[in-house]
């Protein structure tokens, strides 16, 4: 007789190895209740996470111990605080401003830069 399938699903699940991040998510569930009891009485989660690193409660980064933060706890993080005005830098209409273009001929103050002078029509002693 064939097992029924969640006897199959149970007996794959056992073989299988398990990845990183399922032993990541065992492991914060193992101490949820402990992360609310310390968030409940007002320490930050990254306070809670360096003191269950340095004893070995977890191997995990702070960046995945506060997603579990976020989703297994009622944490109201600086996220949901809700959003900030921000007032913007300069007005928000734009300001045309006018860019003065250089003339293509010499200045007319008669002092010109010596140097190379850019000619769109060459002449033809200069190229021969």
């Amino acid at each position: 007789m064939q097992k029924s399938y969640p006897n199959q699903l149970a007996d794959w699940v056992e073989r299988r190895p398990s990845s990183k991040k399922e032993l990541n998510h065992v492991a914060f569930l193992a101490i949820r209740e402990d992360v609310q009891a310390a968030i409940d009485v007002g320490f930050q989660p990254k306070t809670i996470w360096k003191n269950m690193r340095e004893s070995g409660r977890i191997v995990f980064g702070y960046d995945a111990f506060l997603q579990y933060v976020r989703r297994y706890t009622d944490w109201v993080g600086p996220r949901s605080a809700g959003v900030r005005s921000v007032k913007p830098l300069r007005s928000a209409t734009k300001q045309v401003v006018a860019v003065q273009k250089p003339e293509a001929s010499q200045p007319k103050g008669g002092s010109a830069i010596p140097g190379f002078t850019f000619n769109s029509a060459p002449r033809k002693e200069d190229l021969l």
